[in-house]
């Protein structure tokens, strides 16, 4: 009965349908898009960061405070900590630690107050109370290897002639208004151009009057302050090597460089603190570079009810802003393939209706009726569309395999209805009447199908 009044009034159901159309249009713009989403993979990265040139003991304190108190949390099974490890930008500094929380069986923590999203707000509440440096706790990236953590990385590339510290005004400014954009939580740089550093500056006259070349002055510093490989040997079945370096009692302080000799050409040992000044300056911690731009690392990720999506937008809306002429960004990780990804859901449904349209054409011999069979998919798109949008989804991955398999099913009806007409009109059957016998034959058939399908 529904049929013979939708073909009855033909002309105002097909007004209908192309409403539909423009509805699913409008939604697949109004859905938020992501790439994957943030799962719990059964454990969470914790971060510390402390002051420029804090010591490695101070960062062991607060780790240790940290790990206490994740290991509090009910959910935690175990916490491995590394101090003097930074995992934001993977270098080894005194004032950086990282800390590993591994989960209890997933058995155990059905309950939402132990999965991985509430762990992560316990503790990001618990690490403000730390007063020696700041804590993080992050969630690893839901496809390992894009990415050092969970979120986005956000690299902002100075493209013309500022130095390090023009750099970190731009990425400060670029934060600021991040962290108070409602799409973005936890935006923040590692990026650091005024670290406390010592500078030596090497007399080179006074040098070269007493006979000690410049060479040999920074040959002394780097192997007795820093260290150099010399040779190798084979002991016990093992490959040891031959490493010079002062032990850390004579190179701990910078007047430590005072007792320092180097050999001039005559043989004779000379004081460094007759050739060398130093003083305290600051620069960067470490100097990065993206795509061979120097460049600054910011990462973040979306706030509670916004996706990826919408935070690469509010991001790149910052920079356009915020940045200036010549300055620029770039996206790595996650984020980038996100970025790369972003029209394919369109494509590959297009090319998927093409390849139905091409294999049905071949099996019917005909142009005209997969026409008919593909004008089934977009009720199935509708009814996806405005189910995930109703329940708060996002358009990702998963979402969009998803509406691969409803080409695949609402066309297989569609096939059962069209190939009972088809006969019915090789029978002599009016295009009416054929139309309605075969869906009232089919009916049954294409629910049980379906109901077997869902299942």
């Amino acid at each position: 009965r529904g049929v013979q009044v939708v073909l009855k009034r033909a002309s105002v159901f097909l007004c209908i349908f192309v409403v539909m159309l423009l509805v699913c249009g409008g939604l697949f713009r109004m859905i938020p898009t992501s790439f994957v989403p943030s799962e719990d993979q059964g454990y969470i990265f914790g971060v510390s960061f402390l002051p420029d040139a804090a010591s490695l003991d101070r960062t062991q304190d607060m780790d240790v405070k940290a790990e206490r108190i994740l290991r509090d949390h009910p959910a935690v099974a175990d916490v491995v900590g590394l101090d003097g490890y930074s995992l934001m930008d993977s270098q080894l500094k005194t004032n950086a630690g990282t800390l590993f929380a591994s989960f209890k069986d997933y058995e155990l923590r059905k309950d939402e107050s132990l999965q991985a999203p509430a762990v992560i707000g316990y503790a990001m509440e618990a690490f403000s109370r730390i007063r020696e440096g700041l804590g993080l706790a992050i969630n690893p990236p839901s496809i390992p290897g894009l990415g050092q953590t969970g979120g986005f990385e956000f690299w902002i590339q100075n493209r013309g002639e500022g130095d390090a510290t023009k750099l970190q005004q731009v990425v400060q400014a670029v934060v600021a208004r991040a962290q108070k954009t409602p799409a973005l939580s936890g935006v923040s740089s590692t990026f650091q151009a005024a670290s406390q550093q010592i500078r030596v500056e090497v007399d080179r006259e006074r040098a070269e009057t007493l006979g000690v070349p410049v060479e040999e002055v920074y040959n002394t510093l780097q192997i007795l302050f820093g260290s150099s490989y010399v040779s190798q040997f084979s002991k016990f079945s093992r490959l040891w090597q031959v490493i010079i370096q002062a032990e850390p009692r004579y190179r701990s302080r910078p007047a430590d460089i005072a007792q320092v000799y180097a050999r001039s050409r005559d043989g004779s040992m000379v004081p460094l603190k007759a050739i060398v000044q130093t003083h305290y300056t600051t620069g960067p911690d470490l100097v990065t570079r993206f795509n061979n731009f120097p460049a600054a690392k910011v990462m973040g990720g979306a706030s509670p009810g916004y996706s990826s999506g919408q935070a690469i937008a509010a991001m790149e809306a910052i920079a356009r802003e915020v940045l200036p002429a010549d300055y620029t960004f770039a996206w790595s990780g996650q984020a980038f393939e996100e970025k790369k990804a972003g029209g394919a859901s369109a494509l590959v449904f297009a090319f998927g209706l093409v390849m139905v349209f091409l294999i049905l054409s071949a099996q019917y011999e005909r142009w005209s009726l997969p026409l008919g069979v593909l004008m089934a998919v977009p009720f199935a798109l509708f009814g996806a569309l405005l189910s995930i949008w109703l329940r708060g989804t996002e358009n990702d991955v998963y979402f969009q395999i998803g509406l691969i398999t409803l080409i695949g099913l609402a066309a297989k009806n569609a096939i059962l209805i069209f190939e009972f007409a088809v006969l019915r009109r090789q029978e002599g059957l009016p295009v009416f009447e054929a139309a309605v016998e075969s869906a009232r034959d089919r009916l049954r058939p294409i629910i049980m199908t379906s109901l077997a399908f869902i299942l």
